[in-house]
């Protein structure tokens, strides 16, 4: 469970923030798309990918599910954001979980040494 909140405070910092400055969207839809977006890649790239493949191949699935989510929710919510800022906002994320994995959930990572 720590593992999880400290992964949503950190992508909330980040979604929250950048929403923020590129859509100003009000801070309740920020969250709100923090909060599911974070439990989405929790599932996909922390619970599925990063224990059956490598940090990398996590990293890549979180920056790829949040470039889909945000480009659907632009879609959807027509929020404003260029194709380049959700590519930025989606890679700022990736580097964030990048160091998330290889210090939160190093012990899940595959082949990890364990003494």
């Amino acid at each position: 469970m720590f593992k999880y909140l400290v992964k949503w405070v950190l992508n909330s910092l980040i979604l929250i923030f950048m929403l923020q400055f590129y859509t100003g969207i009000p801070i309740w839809t920020a969250f709100m798309a923090s909060a599911l977006l974070t439990a989405i890649t929790y599932v996909i790239g922390d619970r599925l990918v990063l224990r059956e493949y490598n940090n990398t191949a996590a990293t890549l699935t979180d920056g790829l599910v949040t470039l889909l989510f945000l480009y659907m929710a632009e879609v959807w919510f027509a929020w404003g954001l260029s194709n380049g800022n959700i590519l930025f906002i989606s890679a700022v994320v990736a580097v964030g979980e990048a160091f998330l994995h290889r210090y939160i959930f190093q012990d899940e990572l595959k082949g990890a040494y364990k003494p």
